[in-house]
């Protein structure tokens, strides 16, 4: 297999999502995580094909979260992510790929323009670079802690402040030449101080390149997170309301019904609301992504009861105009 494979590492239990369904498998707007995250790079140019590394225990919610995408049989993951890593590659190893793009599962708002810098970083290779990863530049003022035990919340003091000018926040993806970062994982299986796969490949003495990352590619860690996530995912909706209201000759009767007005003595029932009945429209339409179909909703809104209609007066000579300002009454709609 030549080209660039995608390895979506989704073996986590995330714990710290809280208890439930692991944070991979939980809905966004009614879509699994990982299926968001699989579609980002399923339809990518640069992809050929895609990978997820699973827990032993998710096979069926892997099956029913990846229903109908093309991808590539799952593999099962180790105790680490380090290890769910390494295990991911050596499955590619018959046929390897010339470049893989190793990405979270819980990071699913990844862009196809990151996924694209990645790729492309990695493919051209400046410099003799064997890897590329999306980062952020660090803007906030960054403090050293002089305890090391982050659980005091009292006693905590500031030691010195962190020169930011060179630091920078890692993400996913990151890309590398197949070849490099399997060995380096190969070799480094046993550490336990390698927080991402840019650290193992940087160990082996790899060099590896920072492109731009995106603000918006952020990883689901805590429940707080997921909440986030469900409130981004609706921000592409808007709600809009209107109202009117237009002017004809009454029927019979001395009242106006309409569904939420109270019963007031008529012969006709007061729950009998007419084609022509006021209502206000709300629509929830979707723009993230194009025109989507609108979807409206029709709420009844009260008109104004009127009292019993006066005698008309000896000079009235036709019954209530068109516009119903003769008897002084208006239908407000």
């Amino acid at each position: 297999m030549a080209g660039c494979v995608a390895l979506i590492v989704a073996a986590g239990r995330g714990s710290r999502a809280g208890p439930g369904t692991p944070k991979q498998y939980r809905l966004i707007d009614g879509e699994p995580v990982l299926r968001r995250t699989v579609r980002a790079f399923l339809g990518h140019p640069a992809i050929d094909a895609v990978r997820v590394v699973i827990h032993a225990e998710d096979t069926e919610a892997y099956a029913v979260a990846v229903a109908g995408l093309a991808v590539m049989a799952p593999v099962v993951g180790g105790p680490t992510r380090q290890a769910s890593v390494r295990l991911g590659l050596e499955s590619l190893v018959q046929g390897a790929p010339d470049h893989v793009l190793i990405h979270d599962a819980a990071r699913p708002f990844v862009t196809s323009t990151v996924i694209g810098r990645v790729a492309d970083a990695v493919a051209r290779a400046p410099g003799g670079a064997k890897g590329a990863i999306a980062a952020l530049p660090v803007v906030d003022t960054l403090k050293a802690s002089a305890d090391d035990d982050v659980g005091k919340l009292t006693s905590r003091t500031i030691a010195h402040t962190v020169d930011r000018r060179r630091l920078w926040r890692a993400q996913t993806p990151q890309g590398f030449d197949f070849a490099t970062i399997l060995t380096a994982h190969r070799r480094f299986a046993d550490a336990d101080d390698l927080t991402d796969d840019a650290a193992v490949a940087e160990r082996a003495g790899a060099t590896v390149l920072l492109v731009d990352g995106d603000e918006d590619n952020i990883k689901l860690t805590s429940e707080e997170d997921l909440r986030r996530a469900m409130l981004r995912s609706n921000a592409g909706f808007e709600i809009r309301t209107g109202s009117g209201f237009d002017v004809h000759r009454f029927g019979a009767g001395d009242h106006v019904p309409t569904p939420m007005s109270p019963c007031m003595p008529s012969p006709t029932p007061c729950w009998a609301p007419s084609p022509r009945a006021t209502s206000v429209s709300i629509s929830r339409r979707a723009t993230r992504g194009g025109a989507a179909p609108r979807r409206t909703a029709s709420l009844p809104m009260p008109l104004l009861w009127l009292p019993p209609r006066r005698a008309p007066s000896s000079t009235s000579t036709s019954p209530s105009s068109a516009s119903g300002h003769a008897s002084g009454r208006t239908g407000r709609r």
